[in-house]
């Protein structure tokens, strides 16, 4: 039993880059992305990055998207799962990859180019993007910057 103290009490003095205050079990991001603040449009909700979330709620809110290819091996605009499955059906589409999941097109389609916006809300500790269409949010999302990096490179260096 002393012994197991003597360890824990080493552990509680180790010194590493992870932060105090982290949360000891898995988590999940949903709070920092859907916070009205970071939406670039208001009332769109971005899925949970957590599988156990997913598995749970039945993928419940997801708008999944199926890459799509034409004949020219050049990128279109991913389309609905359900599109895919009769493309498929109907012999106008072959699968060329299952992860992720791709679709390739057995005929000709226009030239025709969607604009895609992407906006980007560059923050010192807050980094938000967006990918946006006419019509629809693509994706969103925010990525929290580590501030305290000088703090820890100017303790290391004091261990020198």
């Amino acid at each position: 039993m002393v012994k197991h103290m003597k360890e824990r009490q080493k552990l509680d003095r180790r010194n590493t880059y992870t932060p105090t205050d982290a949360p000891q079990v898995r988590g999940n991001c949903d709070h920092a992305l859907n916070r009205e603040e970071t939406l670039s449009v208001h009332g769109l909700k971005t899925p949970s990055n957590n599988p156990d979330v997913d598995l749970q709620s039945g993928m419940a809110g997801q708008d999944l998207r199926v890459p799509v290819i034409n004949m020219r091996n050049e990128p279109l605009m991913p389309t609905t799962p359900g599109k895919a499955r009769t493309l498929l059906k109907s012999g106008k589409a072959r699968v060329i990859s299952s992860n992720p999941f791709t679709i390739q097109l057995l005929y000709a389609t226009g030239e025709t180019k969607q604009p895609v916006i992407l906006g980007i809300d560059a923050g010192y500790k807050h980094i938000g993007f967006s990918a946006l269409t006419e019509k629809r949010e693509l994706i969103s999302g925010e990525a929290v910057t580590r501030t305290d990096i000088p703090k820890l490179n100017q303790e290391k260096s004091m261990y020198r």
